[in-house]
């Protein structure tokens, strides 16, 4: 089944402080090394919801998005297969091709963090769902050939430039997050030795002249797609942490426990324990505003997604505002 791990409109309302400081390397940052001991408790947002299947409908016409003129303020963001929604002043979700602007410019595709972007062409399907084994009714799209699983993507259409700040993933002092990382977890109930880092990302989100850093980490036992909650304690996280007033201060964006990797409960006999993973996709302005959203994806061993985060200020921290997947 596939498992949707945000829910678009809940707010994210935890910004805790933690003792380590947050890495900065770049030569043109200067962030402020922080200690503190200030403790606030940290609440998960993960949700779970079994999938239902559905039937796509054939294609009917395929049209084509060539260069052209976007509405002022416009934005379509489209990933994996399908169109997420756009951005025209608001987030809106796309179910159907009339709910597009017509011509638009070519797709600016995302690859790898730091990379320079390809600008390729891309078909939007009228009347076709991009994903026949999940719940979402959304008009698929092709852009050059790309595959879902084997080539994960984000492709957007706006007028405005993408990334203005910097991004770039990094490996250094990884013990200064995996303490961050521990210490979020013991304030959820689960205490580990150690954490294994998987992602570590370095952007000014905003364009203040000081980074954010996104970390995402594991328990490191991923020798099966399943595991025996009897034995192993999985968890998967993502933090985005932030210097608030002088302080370092940590966001949860996902947050997935030993207990909540049963989609459907321990008690449920169709559910199961599985493992996911998660790694940021693109940082990318898609509104126009000049702060960069965030785009996460997620995998297990039958699926996958992408969910967009947006920051919106220091007192109501990220929110995600879309998401698409595929998914069993």
């Amino acid at each position: 089944m596939r498992s949707s791990t945000s829910t678009i409109g809940a707010a994210l309302l935890i910004l805790a402080a933690c003792s380590q400081a947050v890495d900065n390397t770049t030569t043109t940052t200067a962030q402020p090394a922080v200690d503190t001991t200030t403790t606030t408790t940290v609440g998960s947002t993960t949700t779970s919801s079994s999938a239902t299947t559905s039937t796509s409908t054939s294609p009917t016409t395929t049209t084509t998005l060539a260069a052209s003129t976007l509405p002022d303020g416009v934005a379509i963001i489209s990933s994996q297969g399908g169109i997420m929604g756009i951005w025209d002043g608001d987030w809106t979700i796309v179910t159907d091709t009339t709910d597009l602007p017509g011509e638009a410019p070519l797709w600016q595709v995302f690859g790898a963090i730091g990379e320079e972007l390809e600008a390729l062409p891309g078909e939007v399907i009228p009347n076709s769902q991009f994903c026949e084994i999940a719940p979402y009714d959304r008009p698929a799209v092709s852009i050059n050939e790309l595959v879902f699983f084997e080539n994960p993507w984000l492709a957007v259409q706006a007028e405005w430039p993408l990334v203005p700040h910097n991004a770039e993933e990094f490996t250094s002092q990884q013990g200064v997050y995996i303490d961050a990382v521990l210490d979020v977890l013991a304030g959820q109930g689960l205490t580990v030795d150690t954490a294994n880092i998987r992602q570590l990302v370095r952007f000014d989100l905003e364009g203040d002249g000081v980074d954010e850093v996104i970390v995402i980490a594991n328990e490191g036992k991923r020798d099966n797609v399943f595991y025996d909650p009897a034995t192993n304690s999985p968890f998967e996280i993502v933090l985005l942490r932030k210097v608030i007033e002088g302080e370092v201060r940590t966001a949860i964006l996902q947050l997935r426990l030993p207990a909540e990797t049963w989609p459907g409960g321990p008690e449920d006999e169709n559910s199961f324990p599985f493992l996911m993973d998660f790694e940021v996709m693109a940082l990318a302005d898609l509104n126009g505003d000049g702060t960069m959203e965030i785009a996460l994806r997620d995998q297990y061993y039958e699926g996958a997604g992408l969910v967009v985060w947006e920051y919106v200020n220091d007192d109501i921290g990220p929110v995600p505002v879309l998401d698409i997947g595929c998914g069993a």
